[in-house]
Protein backbone atom coordinates (compact mmCIF):
# COMPACT_ATOMS: atom_id res chain seq x y z
CA UNK A 1 0.00 0.00 0.00
CA UNK A 2 1.56 3.30 -1.08
CA UNK A 3 1.36 6.45 1.04
CA UNK A 4 -1.47 8.82 0.16
CA UNK A 5 -0.66 11.95 -1.81
CA UNK A 6 -1.80 15.37 -0.67
CA UNK A 7 -0.93 18.35 -2.87
CA UNK A 8 2.09 16.69 -4.52
CA UNK A 9 3.76 15.33 -1.40
CA UNK A 10 3.12 12.16 0.53
CA UNK A 11 1.22 12.35 3.77
CA UNK A 12 4.10 10.44 5.40
CA UNK A 13 6.58 13.17 4.42
CA UNK A 14 4.21 15.85 5.71
CA UNK A 15 4.01 14.02 9.05
CA UNK A 16 7.80 13.71 9.21
CA UNK A 17 8.19 17.43 8.54
CA UNK A 18 5.61 18.24 11.22
CA UNK A 19 7.29 15.95 13.76
CA UNK A 20 10.70 17.52 13.20
CA UNK A 21 9.30 21.04 13.49
CA UNK A 22 7.57 20.21 16.76
CA UNK A 23 10.73 18.54 18.09
CA UNK A 24 12.63 21.71 17.16
CA UNK A 25 10.25 23.83 19.24
CA UNK A 26 8.04 25.24 16.47
CA UNK A 27 4.47 24.94 17.67
CA UNK A 28 1.57 24.14 15.29
CA UNK A 29 -0.40 27.24 16.30
CA UNK A 30 2.18 29.49 14.59
CA UNK A 31 1.38 30.51 11.01
CA UNK A 32 5.05 30.00 10.18
CA UNK A 33 4.67 26.30 11.07
CA UNK A 34 2.30 25.61 8.19
CA UNK A 35 4.28 27.91 5.88
CA UNK A 36 7.51 26.01 6.62
CA UNK A 37 5.76 22.73 5.83
CA UNK A 38 4.50 24.18 2.54
CA UNK A 39 7.95 25.57 1.70
CA UNK A 40 9.59 22.19 2.32
CA UNK A 41 6.96 20.57 0.13
CA UNK A 42 7.93 23.05 -2.61
CA UNK A 43 11.55 21.92 -2.20
CA UNK A 44 10.40 18.37 -2.98
CA UNK A 45 8.74 19.52 -6.19
CA UNK A 46 11.90 21.10 -7.61
CA UNK A 47 15.39 22.39 -6.92
CA UNK A 48 14.37 25.81 -5.57
CA UNK A 49 16.91 26.10 -2.76
CA UNK A 50 18.38 29.21 -4.36
CA UNK A 51 15.04 30.79 -5.26
CA UNK A 52 13.50 31.24 -1.83
CA UNK A 53 12.33 34.83 -2.34
CA UNK A 54 11.37 34.56 -5.99
CA UNK A 55 9.75 31.10 -6.09
CA UNK A 56 9.10 29.60 -2.65
CA UNK A 57 7.52 32.56 -0.82
CA UNK A 58 5.17 33.44 -3.70
CA UNK A 59 4.12 29.78 -4.13
CA UNK A 60 3.44 29.37 -0.40
CA UNK A 61 1.66 32.75 -0.27
CA UNK A 62 -0.60 31.77 -3.16
CA UNK A 63 -1.40 28.44 -1.51
CA UNK A 64 -2.43 30.12 1.75
CA UNK A 65 -3.94 33.35 0.39
CA UNK A 66 -1.25 35.59 1.89
CA UNK A 67 1.46 37.91 0.61
CA UNK A 68 5.04 36.70 0.16
CA UNK A 69 6.28 39.23 2.73
CA UNK A 70 3.87 37.88 5.37
CA UNK A 71 5.00 34.33 4.61
CA UNK A 72 8.64 35.37 5.02
CA UNK A 73 7.92 37.21 8.28
CA UNK A 74 5.91 34.31 9.78
CA UNK A 75 8.63 31.81 8.88
CA UNK A 76 11.25 34.11 10.44
CA UNK A 77 9.13 34.34 13.62
CA UNK A 78 8.76 30.53 13.81
CA UNK A 79 12.52 30.11 13.38
CA UNK A 80 13.01 32.61 16.21
CA UNK A 81 10.75 30.52 18.44
CA UNK A 82 12.80 27.43 17.62
CA UNK A 83 16.06 29.19 18.46
CA UNK A 84 14.59 30.32 21.80
CA UNK A 85 13.31 26.79 22.55
CA UNK A 86 16.91 25.64 22.04
CA UNK A 87 16.09 21.92 21.76
CA UNK A 88 18.51 19.09 21.07
CA UNK A 89 16.87 18.41 17.71
CA UNK A 90 17.32 22.08 16.77
CA UNK A 91 21.05 21.76 17.42
CA UNK A 92 21.31 18.47 15.52
CA UNK A 93 19.70 20.07 12.47
CA UNK A 94 20.95 23.67 12.69
CA UNK A 95 24.00 23.39 14.94
CA UNK A 96 26.22 22.22 12.13
CA UNK A 97 25.64 25.52 10.34
CA UNK A 98 25.67 28.12 13.10
CA UNK A 99 27.31 28.66 16.48
CA UNK A 100 25.05 28.56 19.54
CA UNK A 101 22.97 31.66 20.10
CA UNK A 102 22.78 32.64 16.43
CA UNK A 103 19.50 32.47 14.55
CA UNK A 104 19.68 31.12 10.98
CA UNK A 105 18.27 32.96 8.00
CA UNK A 106 15.10 31.47 6.53
CA UNK A 107 16.84 29.92 3.54
CA UNK A 108 19.52 28.29 5.69
CA UNK A 109 16.88 26.94 8.06
CA UNK A 110 14.72 25.48 5.28
CA UNK A 111 17.74 23.93 3.55
CA UNK A 112 19.00 22.42 6.84
CA UNK A 113 15.61 20.87 7.67
CA UNK A 114 15.28 19.58 4.10
CA UNK A 115 18.73 18.00 4.30
CA UNK A 116 17.99 16.50 7.73
CA UNK A 117 14.85 14.90 6.29
CA UNK A 118 16.70 13.51 3.27
CA UNK A 119 19.60 12.14 5.32
CA UNK A 120 17.44 10.87 8.19
CA UNK A 121 19.43 12.84 10.78
CA UNK A 122 16.44 13.09 13.10
CA UNK A 123 14.54 10.04 14.22
CA UNK A 124 10.79 10.13 14.02
CA UNK A 125 8.80 10.55 17.22
CA UNK A 126 6.85 7.45 18.17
Amino acid sequence: MSPQKKGGTTVTNRKQIAQILIQMGIQPHLKGYKYIISALEQFEKGDWHHCITTKIYPAVAKEHGETPSRVERCIRHAIGCASIANTTVYHVVIGQYLPRGRKPMNGHFLAAVDEALRLGLVERAS
